[in-house]
């Protein structure tokens, strides 16, 4: 990663937690030594440049233990590096700490926060420093991946699911359950989606009373993103009826109004799961679109949504009453497993994933994205078994047969 690229990453990082400051430092190539390369935030053109000992300061226990750290008093800790802080001008209260790491294992180097701006008695909100320094050597992984990897995924208690994944899936095809793909449209021709049951589509138009217009009926792809997920789900729900609802443009982008209209539209339709391989991180958005989230769980249409693939909230994958998904490694499709500690509650395979595209192709593919569909398959497989499951009770099944759920 270049240093171009630690300032973007620092900056954000910044930003995301409201801190004081931010810094990335590499390990020198004696492994003597930590080298600050970037920072943002109070003090920061005084440190760039600034070799640390590897075996001194906060950064340097984190660099020679590879463990991250979150500290509230940092001047009451004996490893804290005063002499460095002072020299920059800012001596922080709170820090939090992480290692990012080369392939085999070995810290690469330190990503560091200084106060976090939280309220008095949040937690330190090191998960998201953990994030940013696996993005760091591992770019290619989506936002909230980590959570997932092995070594990483915490267990949580089993439920008591007499049959277990036999009771859930065994058997199950996804008959009769109506399915909602929200997003650029889909190819219902291309082979691997074998027809489509309805579609809809929501454009923009500023001359209409609501700012866009509804159009039934067939539609074309406008960029391969909701074949890609039609298809995914198509393999595991094979008698799924599958909708397709355009609510997105040929950049894969938009509107709000567009997105609840969508969402609205699959309740009026008795959709019994809605893809939305989307989520917004507009701030404007949370209200309405956590109205039309609600309207949905309480009208049992169950909602999956991807989070955004860049670290940070994002609506309606950030909503308790949405079934949240990001990537994981894998190449079974039916794996899942859950996340304690969300936002992110569950992960699914998208990393990597040959997926169908426009004009009748396919390619390799990684993203939330296509985490997403693989638990919509999922819960087609789940309501055509058991029609009638509520959402808060689908996502109990999800977890009664998770991977990491304890036996």
């Amino acid at each position: 990663m270049s240093e171009r690229e630690f300032d973007r990453t620092v900056t954000e990082l910044r930003s995301l937690l409201e801190a004081a400051a931010c810094s990335v430092a590499v390990v020198t190539e004696g492994r003597d030594a930590l080298r600050y390369v970037a920072a943002d935030g109070a003090g920061a053109e005084e440190i760039v440049g600034v070799e640390l000992p590897v075996a001194q300061g906060l950064a340097g226990w984190v660099a020679t233990s590879g463990q991250a750290i979150a500290v509230r008093e940092a001047r009451a800790d004996p490893r804290f590096a005063a002499h460095v802080a002072e020299r920059t001008g800012y001596v922080p209260s709170a820090i939090l700490a992480a290692p990012f790491l080369s392939a085999d294992g070995e810290v690469r180097g330190v990503v560091t926060v200084l106060d976090p701006g939280l309220d008095p008695g949040d937690p330190l909100p090191l998960r998201e420093v953990e994030e940013f320094a696996a993005r760091i050597t591992r770019p290619d992984l989506p936002a909230w991946s980590l959570s997932f990897e092995r070594g990483h995924v915490a267990p949580v208690p089993a439920l008591p699911l007499m049959g277990g994944r036999a009771w859930a899936l065994d058997g199950a095809t996804g008959a009769g359950v109506r399915v909602a793909i929200l997003d650029s449209g889909v190819d219902a021709d291309h082979p691997r989606v074998g027809g489509i049951a309805g579609a809809v589509a929501f454009e923009p138009d500023d001359d209409a009373p609501l700012g866009f217009r509804r159009v039934e009926g067939p539609h074309e792809d406008l960029v391969g993103h909701g074949t890609a997920c039609a298809g995914v789900i198509r393999a595991l729900a094979p008698e799924a009826e599958i909708y397709s609802v355009r609510v997105l443009g040929s950049n894969l982008k938009g509107r709000g109004a567009l997105l609840r209209a969508g969402i609205a539209w699959a309740l009026e339709h008795d959709m019994a799961v809605a893809n939305l391989s989307l989520s917004s991180r507009s701030g404007a958005m949370f209200g309405p679109l956590h109205e039309s989230a609600d309207a949905a769980y309480f009208g049992g249409t169950v909602l999956v949504s991807a989070a955004n693939n860049v670290p940070g909230p994002t609506y309606p994958s950030q909503y308790a009453s949405v079934v949240s998904v990001a990537a994981r490694v894998g190449d079974d499709p039916t794996a899942v497993a859950t996340n304690p500690r969300p936002p992110v509650e569950f992960g699914a395979r998208g990393i990597d994933v040959d997926v169908a595209w426009a004009d009748h192709g396919s390619i390799v593919a990684t993203g939330n994205s296509f985490a997403a569909p693989h638990v919509t398959g999922l819960v087609a497989l789940i309501l055509g078994k058991h029609p009638g499951l509520s959402t808060y009770q689908v996502k109990s099944v999800l977890q009664a047969i998770s991977e990491n759920a304890a036996p």
